[in-house]
């Protein structure tokens, strides 16, 4: 027996409902279809269901199946964000995945902030060698620094912002 889609649910019953592999939606009345959640209800209904997640224990193990639970606004420094994104993200142990999506292979928790670390390096004219940003930066951030590099203009549609000013040299460094 698989997992119930779509067809399968009773939407005029149904406050939320599981999205892709790794997003809930909330039935939100004028936005979905059939929703039943009134625009007033959907931040209680939203936590409720975070709730939920997060307090749920595999009946065999005793083990959340869960890594991460947050509101969508949560997960933008995942990369996560825009209209395809559900209302809650959520990421499943490995030992409960069944698919790729829904894991985070790079998470780490600290001091009970879940992050994803990575690695990024610029190299070349007008880049300060040596330097290096210890606070966290995001994903987003990436394409506007590159843009501002190479001197063009970023995408209209990006959200972050250029690192260029903490990475490139000073007038003074360079004719040195």
């Amino acid at each position: 027996m698989g997992v119930a889609g779509p067809a399968d649910i009773d939407w005029e019953q149904t406050l939320a409902a599981p999205q892709g592999s790794c997003f809930v939606r909330v039935n939100l009345a004028g936005r979905d279809p059939r929703g039943v959640v009134p625009p007033v209800g959907f931040e209680d209904v939203r936590l409720r269901a975070i709730r939920a997640m997060r307090e749920y224990r595999d009946p065999r193990t005793g083990a959340s199946p869960f890594s991460l639970v947050v509101p969508a606004e949560d997960a933008v420094d995942l990369g996560l964000y825009g209209d395809g994104v559900g209302d809650i993200v959520y990421a499943v142990h490995e030992d409960f995945a069944d698919e790729h999506g829904q894991i985070l292979p790079q998470a780490t928790r600290d001091e009970g902030d879940w992050g994803m670390r990575s690695l990024c390096v610029f190299s070349g004219a007008g880049i300060r060698r040596g330097s290096v940003i210890e606070e966290p930066c995001s994903l987003i951030d990436v394409a506007p620094t590159v843009c501002a590099a190479l001197g063009i203009p970023p995408p209209l549609q990006a959200d972050g912002r250029s690192l260029m000013q903490r990475l490139s040299t000073t007038e003074s460094e360079e004719e040195s």
